[in-house]
This record gives structure tokens, sequence and C-alpha cells, in this order.
């Protein structure tokens, strides 16, 4: 009988599990879920977003936080954004076209700003730089006076609420007239608006 060696019958073992590929095992269970992990840090506070503001005249270094924008509703001005020193320059966002000739303003009429003038008359003066040379001489100016929130215009000269309104006009500058008709005490409205049309002409002479 021959005597194999050990060696050699370990190499044929391992030949022969190394011709034929073992089946799959079964898949095993799956594992548990982990836990959740810790919130992160929270993120820095954003900085706050800009502001649309509105008024009637030309915004003062008081209004407004540094990156807000600024509308003159009296001739449509924008300003903005604003920066730590002021306003700036504005732009207008009425455009440009050259052959609009009629413009319109809206202002604010405060019962503090009526001067009185004697017992039955005050006035409100209003600066309008929009009113040139050239449309006093040869265009009109039209004005219209409302009390409810611009809802309807009274067209001056009028009268409203035993009150007659009237109003005359110079270069850069309206005068509006409020005159008490008989006994009645004169009321002047805690707030009104003005509609100022300047319609720009060319002399027909």
């Amino acid at each position: 009988m021959k005597i194999i060696k050990l060696s050699s019958l370990l190499l044929i073992l391992f030949a022969f599990s190394c011709a034929k590929e073992g089946e799959v095992g079964p898949e095993g269970k799956k594992g548990e879920k982990g836990e959740k992990g810790e919130n992160g840090i929270n993120g820095e506070k954003g900085v706050n977003g800009s502001t649309i503001l509105s008024g009637f005249s030309k915004p003062t270094l008081e209004i407004g936080n540094i990156g807000d924008f600024f509308i003159n509703l009296t001739n449509m001005d924008f300003y903005g954004p604003k920066s730590s020193t002021g306003w700036g320059n504005s732009i207008s966002l009425k455009g440009t076209n050259q052959n609009q000739f009629n413009k319109s303003y809206v202002y604010e009429m405060l019962k503090s700003g009526w001067q009185r003038v004697n017992n039955k008359v005050y006035s409100f003066n209003l600066d309008i730089s929009e009113l040139n040379n050239k449309i006093f001489q040869d265009g009109h100016v039209g004005i219209s006076i409302s009390f409810e929130n611009e809802k309807k215009y009274e067209i001056i000269p009028s009268v409203f609420q035993s009150v007659s309104y009237s109003a005359n006009y110079s270069i850069g500058s309206i005068t509006i007239y409020a005159e008490k008709i008989g006994d009645v005490n004169l009321a002047i409205p805690e707030v009104a608006y003005l509609k100022v049309v300047l319609i720009d002409a060319e002399s027909g002479i």
C-alpha cells in the first residue's frame, strides 16, 4: 500500500472544493434602525428685506431704513435704495414720452395746512414747481377737490356743505380758498385731496 503524504491530500481536497461553486445562502435579517442624529446648529438670522414706502412729497432722511425704497405719489418720482447718506436722486416712473403734454398730480390737504384769512375765509397754498412759465402763459391748470378719499372730485370753483371753494395760481404756486356761505360755521375737513392737471399747449397767436 502506497503512503500518501498529508500535504498532497490537502491539496487534492482544496482543488475539489474550488471546482464547483456552492449555493448562495439565505438572506440575513434586516438590522434594526439606527438612532436619530442630533439636530444641526441653527443658521444665522437673515437680513431684513427692503420696504417700499410712499407719501405725497420728497422723502426726508428720517423716513425709512437703509435699503428701503420710496414713491412720491405727487409726481411719481421713485427713490432708493436708501443709503447711510440719504435717498439720493430719484427717477420718474412716468417715462419720457415727449408727446405727453398733460400731467396730473394729487396732493393731500391736511387741516393743519389751512391758514385763516378772516372770519369767513381760509386759504391753502401749494408750491408746485411743475407749473412753469410756459404752462402759465400758454397752457391751462385744472383744479378739483375731494372730501371722500378720492371717490368723487368737485371741480373748483365749487360749493360743498355750505362752503365755497375757489382757486388762483401763479408760476410755481396754487392757492385754494374756502369761504363760508351765510351764518354757518366754516368747518375745515381733517383731510382732503387736491387734483391738479397741468395742460401744456402751444400758443395759437
